[in-house]
């Protein structure tokens, strides 16, 4: 799904592999989102890189209380 993705809004990468990944999209802007085991997450439409980071960090806290 992520390679997709990637393909579709033209940031393919050679290596696709859980972590965090900041791409272009033609539609939203910047984004950035994570791949972590069987889920995937991230933040649209903040223009803010911190505040994108500090709620990117909530959702994975709050899915490692969860585990």
């Amino acid at each position: 799904m992520i390679q997709e993705y990637l393909l579709h809004t033209g940031n393919l990468q050679t290596r696709i592999e859980e972590g965090h990944f900041t791409v272009k999209d033609p539609y939203h802007g910047e984004i950035d989102f994570y791949w972590k085991g069987r889920y995937i997450w991230g933040a649209l439409n903040l223009d803010e890189p911190t505040i994108r980071s500090k709620y990117l960090k909530l959702f994975e806290d709050s899915l490692q209380k969860r585990e």
